[in-house]
């Protein structure tokens, strides 16, 4: 779990353009844990352990905007003190990354012991380096999808309550599942049409109460949000930063691809709820048919009215919907 005291250390060195030049290969800012908060000679956001020398098999790795580097020897300088040492350093190679940086940063230092050895510090950055690795561009279906699922967290009063009742990432056949309640959340340019599966619709979570959420959006250049603004919001609000990352790695979402989510969405009306059994869907198929997909359009009188919406948006939200105190 991310240290916030760490994690607002890291922002505030690493925001600051005051930072002094290098006496060695790296200026030493502020000692952190078992290590410290550094700048590069080329100005990056670094994070430098002093280790033991045990180990000459040491190899370095770069991905996903971090580069782990392993020195036999460098000098450090701190607090008016110089020594010489081996060293481990991690530095974002990327700096549009700085502030995800700082939430990996933060989470190693705080699973590291005060004397962290290179096969720890190792292993924990090739666990973010895994899910740090670009994805590419999304499609636009699957890039609306996640914005939809997003905008739904966000608008929680408890954000992180709601996303670890996130399903999405699991390939489940319900979106959520809060206690006992699913939701499908679909998201569409076209009002009330949306691409349901066949597994989604008929008993997803069997006894238990089930829903469709219909947002009906549009790309807006100037009003809209992009899927790497809402993934900023949850990151900025979260007590655990660095499980909302993983989350949404899981989800398919890398940081280091946040440029390609470029569309920015707006949510044109309030979402509806309509129960799951007030889907269409197709009674039959042949023999052998394992999977369907197909479109729906949606009968608006068959939508829960503002009594049930309200108690939808409370169970799941913790308030009214449109009542977030910002």
């Amino acid at each position: 779990m991310a240290d916030h005291d760490i994690l607002e250390k890291c922002r505030d060195a690493w925001n600051r353009r005051d930072s002094p030049e290098p006496a060695s290969d790296y200026a030493l800012l502020e000692k952190v844990g078992g290590g410290f908060l550094a700048r590069g000679r080329d100005g990056s956001a670094t994070l430098v352990f002093q280790i033991a020398d045990t180990d000459g098999g040491r190899v370095g790795r770069r991905s996903g905007g971090t580069e782990l580097l392993a020195h036999r020897v460098t000098r450090f300088h701190f607090e008016g003190e110089t020594w010489e040492g081996s060293a481990a350093a991690l530095r974002c190679t990327n700096p549009e990354l700085v502030d995800t940086f700082a939430v990996l940063a933060s989470d190693v230092v705080g699973r590291l012991s005060t004397q962290p050895s290179w096969p720890d510090i190792a292993a924990l950055v090739d666990q973010w380096q895994t899910l740090l690795v670009p994805r590419g561009r999304p499609s636009r279906k699957r890039e609306l999808g996640l914005w939809g699922e997003l905008w739904f967290v966000n608008a929680a009063r408890d954000p992180e309550a709601l996303l670890a009742a996130w399903r999405g990432p699991e390939g489940d056949a319900s979106d959520f599942f809060l206690g006992g309640v699913a939701v499908e959340v679909k998201t569409s340019r076209l009002l009330r049409r949306h691409h349901v599966s066949q597994s989604q619709v008929p008993t997803p979570v069997g006894d238990y109460s089930a829903w469709l959420l219909s947002l009906w959006t549009k790309q807006d250049p100037r009003s809209g949000v992009t899927v790497a603004t809402l993934v900023d919001n949850l990151v900025g609000r979260a007590r655990d930063p660095a499980e909302v990352l993983k989350t949404l790695a899981r989800a398919g979402y890398s940081a280091t691809d946040r440029g390609e989510y470029d569309s920015r969405y707006l949510l044109l009306e309030e979402p509806e709820w309509y129960p799951l059994e007030t889907v269409p869907r197709v009674k039959s198929a042949d023999a052998g048919v394992s999977h369907l997909r197909y479109q729906v359009v949606l009968d608006e009188s068959r939508k829960g009215q503002s009594a049930v919406a309200h108690r939808q948006w409370n169970h799941f939200h913790g308030w009214a919907y449109g009542s977030r105190e910002e």
